[in-house]
């Protein structure tokens, strides 16, 4: 067998057949059902209590068998184990089987043909259903012990006149009559009386009474009244009928208890067994009639755990809901930001939303009859909405966290997922699958092995049960196994190690605390099914198998840990098939082991004619593609921003009466707004703001290509008006014709103390003259530039020339800076513009006018997003050096 590197893998294989072999020698000696003896077959069970039912006085006819369960008292099972640790009670049990402890019985339950509710004098309480109102049970040997009779319903024949006989003596002369032969059944049912007023000696004294004496009462009308010691007479009879060994047994105290206007005795016993200090109490309900009412028994507790596994629970019940709702914020942060695959998630959700509905169904559908009544129709649509909601609730469920789960392990720790990526394209015959089948048998016979190391480093921990086998849960029982298995491995695996596991290596890249932190998870949420205890133990086997998983997850990947894991469970779950000797279960597990046998040879052969993994294609879900192209936009649109801004001036001129300042602020990370400052010579320097239609790429492009023409015309003319005809015959040849800017572009001298400016369809300038208090908005005549051809623009261009005296101040910006808008959607505004720069431009420089009206913009726009580039440029002039 060639799977993996080739040493590795003959020690994992050599490995897994140790344990296996160790599993299969030593686990039976740890499984407490191992002790539990199948000596009949269920036909043979019922066929026994049919004809109990019928010695008991019930018309076995009118009646049908409810159900023929082999079961265990759980909480003496847990006491015995943790008492007398599981192996030594498994073979205590085996030498013992007839002794009075008895942790494994038949239960047979009967329901009335006729489904009538039952009459106060007759059957039952009236208005109650009477299904499955008698209990009988046998012990593993066949032998009645137990009558459970919920309604104390009386037999059909009221009086047992065999067993009348260990209270009524019958005359030497008519031995072989039936006792009281010439008294009818209503006269005894009348004048037989139980109050325990009256005592005759002692019970070692007590004999029954002569027939002659009662029938002398029947006679005269008066009531023959049993005594104490004829009720315990009466019950011994019955103890004598059955498995318990009747000697042993204490008398404690006797009761009487009335049931349907009759008086009945109540007579208990007790025994003490003297290996295991156990006391078993034994109560017999009998008639006055002779009629046996119940046998019940009980085994009080010895040790109770309840407390601790209260807390238990609790601390259980905390660590889900937390893990539950950490996961409902992951799973809402990452779909926010696309950080999910939600075709897979959808697929596994909707698959567990129809697998946990079906394993509710196969356990619930024996209990129902689609044909018999309003009742059951009613349980009928009740067992169907639960399924509805549960199938709901779980593909919501098992969505979320399959989502969260396949995401957070891409981030951190995408290699576990390597195999996992080939079964999603459909790729199942490969090398890389087959080893990973392989190895993941293998991993299931050591988990095994592993498992059975762990019961026998504790044995005094118990494992906990009640059904013992497991075609009694349900119908279909191999395929409620499996189902079963499927959605508890999936979700372990998913929620402590793709989860818990992959959030702890990403946070601490350190492989001994994710184990760890899975160690911790599986130690509180235990990952197997079947109940453990006590608290500390069921933590501690929990851990440690959790531990091993850990190093399954940690070593290999995903999906080795899913399938080893399920193999695992399925082999644990049936278990009951082989370490029962004539187990009804072996079917199940010899269908277990030919799933194996399937797994193993699609393994071997994916190994031999699949392809290597050098040659399979690497998968990438839609939505890592998808955030890597975000990533790459994003950083492309950082880079075009710092191009951007390295385009714009880097500092301010220097020309002695001169104070320029400006900013420039986009609305995204690149924009269409532009403004510079261009050195002409020692005293005069061109100046532009410009406004690119659009935003984004686009408009940074063409903001870049008028930059570019601006340098160049600057240099062959000082008209501004030419420079923007030469700019606008440029453009429109090489711009898209959807495309235009809008521009202002001057030529501020100094030394002439001029400003001459054309205005190429952008906003209006504002000139603040100082001397005269005034504000002025100069907007001469003047098209985009694009929007028309060299003709029409040059007969529209307008130049204007203006003189500039001390302490003027001229402020250019663009259509973003009055058009702002705040969350009412009212604009900022050219008033708000001027009213702020009166106020502030008389005793301010450039740079802080810029900084006041660029902090009052965005105050206005408050929590509002800004929708378009904001542009404003300030030119102050002052007396000259």
């Amino acid at each position: 067998m060639k799977f993996g590197t080739h040493l590795n893998n003959y020690i994992l294989v050599a490995v897994s057949i140790a344990a296996a072999v160790w599993f299969f020698i030593e686990y039976p000696s740890q499984d407490p059902r191992s002790a539990a003896q199948v000596s009949f077959t269920k036909k043979q069970i019922q066929s026994k209590a049919v004809q109990k039912l019928s010695d008991l006085g019930y018309l076995s006819r009118n009646f049908s068998v409810a159900g023929v369960h082999y079961k265990s008292k759980k909480k003496l099972l847990d006491s015995l184990q943790y008492q007398l640790g599981r192996r030594n009670f498994v073979h205590w049990s085996k030498q013992n089987e007839n002794s009075n402890i008895k942790p494994f019985y038949w239960q047979v339950g009967f329901r009335p043909k006729n489904r009538v509710a039952s009459s106060p004098s007759q059957n039952g309480p009236p208005g109650r259903d009477d299904e499955k109102k008698l209990q009988l049970i046998f012990d593993t040997n066949g032998k009645f012990i137990a009558l459970v009779n919920t309604y104390d319903s009386f037999p059909k024949h009221k009086i047992q006149r065999s067993a009348l006989r260990s209270v009524i003596k019958v005359n030497p002369d008519s031995a072989n009559k039936p006792v009281l032969a010439n008294a009818s059944d209503s006269t005894m049912s009348r004048l037989l009386i139980i109050d325990l007023q009256k005592k005759h000696g002692s019970y070692a004294q007590y004999k029954p009474v002569p027939e002659k004496r009662v029938l002398w009462h029947f006679k005269h009308g008066y009531p023959y009244r049993y005594s104490v010691n004829d009720a315990r007479s009466l019950a011994d009879y019955y103890i004598s009928q059955t498995g318990w060994a009747s000697k042993s047994f204490k008398f404690d105290t006797v009761f009487v208890q009335r049931i349907h206007s009759m008086n009945t005795a109540n007579v208990r016993y007790v025994s003490r067994n003297k290996k295991t200090g156990r006391q078993l109490q034994l109560n017999v309900g009998v008639a006055p009639t002779g009629a046996l009412m119940h046998m019940n028994f009980s085994y009080p507790a010895k040790n109770n755990q309840g407390e601790s596994s209260f807390i238990w629970g609790i601390i259980r019940a905390v660590v889900i809901f937390s893990l539950s709702l950490t996961g409902i914020i992951i799973f809402f942060f990452r779909i926010r930001s696309g950080a999910l695959d939600i075709q897979s998630a959808l697929v596994a959700g909707l698959v567990m939303g129809l697998v946990f509905p079906i394993t509710i169904f196969l356990t619930r559908v024996t209990d129902l009859n689609f044909f018999s009544g309003s009742a059951s129709f009613q349980q009928t649509i009740l067992l169907f909405m639960i399924m509805g909601f549960a199938a709901a609730f779980v593909s919501v469920g098992y969505f979320m966290l399959f989502a969260i789960a396949d995401s957070l392990t891409r981030q951190y720790w995408p290699q576990k997922l390597s195999t996992y990526d080939y079964l999603r394209q459909g790729k199942i015959f490969n090398k890389p699958f087959g080893n990973m089948m392989l190895r993941a048998i293998a991993f299931a016979f050591i988990l095994c092995g592993f498992w059975t190391f762990i019961l026998w480093i504790f044995p005094h921990a118990y494992l906990s049960t009640s059904t013992v086998f497991f075609n009694a849960r349900a119908v279909w029982s191999p395929l409620l196994l499996v189902l079963k298995d499927s959605w508890f491995s999936l979700v372990i695996v998913l929620s402590m190690f793709l989860v818990v596991g992959s959030l702890t290596y990403g946070k601490t890249n350190n492989k001994w605390l994710t184990a760890l932190a899975a160690m911790i998870g599986c130690g509180i949420l235990v990952p197997v099914i079947m109940n453990l205890g006590p608290s500390t133990y069921q933590f501690l086997t929990g851990a440690l198998l959790g531990g091993a998983l850990a190093v399954i997850y940690i070593g290999w990947d995903f999906l080795t840990l899913l399938f080893g894991y399920f193999i695992y469970l399925c082999l644990l779950g049936s278990a009951s098939g082989w370490v029962i000797p004539h187990s009804p279960d072996k079917f199940i597990f010899i269908i277990v082991l030919v799933m194996i046998g399937i797994f193993a040879l699609v393994g071997l052969f994916a190994i031999y004619t699949g392809a290597e993994e050098r040659t399979l294609p690497e998968y990438v879900p839609g939505y890592v593609e998808e955030l890597a192209q975000e990533q790459r936009i994003k950083q492309e649109l950082e880079i075009a921003r710092e191009v951007q801004q390295s385009f714009l001036p880097s500092r301010i001129p220097a020309i002695p009466g001169l104070d320029i300042s400006a900013i420039c602020q986009p609305a995204n990370e690149t924009g269409g707004d532009y403004y510079d400052f261009i050195p002409l010579d020692d005293h005069r320097v061109a100046v532009a703001i410009g406004d690119v239609s659009g935003k984004g790429i686009q408009a940074a492009f063409y903001m870049t290509l008028v930059k570019g023409m601006l340098h160049s015309l600057c240099r062959e003319t000082d008209s501004p008006a030419e420079v923007l005809i030469k700019a606008n015959r440029l453009f429109y040849e090489n711009a898209t014709k959807s495309t235009f800017v809008s521009l202002i572009y001057g030529i501020v001298d100094i030394r002439e103390r001029t400003f001459t400016f054309a205005r190429a369809g952008h906003n209006p300038l504002l000139h603040f003259r100082e001397s005269l208090h005034s504000v002025e908005e100069l907007q001469p005549n003047g098209l985009g530039l694009g929007l028309t051809k060299a003709k029409i623009f040059d007969n529209k261009i307008q130049e204007i020339k203006l003189s500039i005296t001390e302490d003027d101040l001229f402020l250019l910006y663009t259509d973003g800076i009055v058009e702002a808008l705040n969350q009412a959607h009212q604009f900022y505004g050219t008033e708000n513009l001027i009213s702020l720069i009166k106020k502030q431009h008389s005793h301010s420089s450039a740079a802080e006018i810029v900084s006041a009206v660029s902090k009052a913009v965005n105050r206005f726009i408050g929590p509002a997003k800004q929708h378009d580039d904001m542009t404003l440029m300030a030119i102050r002039f002052s007396a000259s050096n």
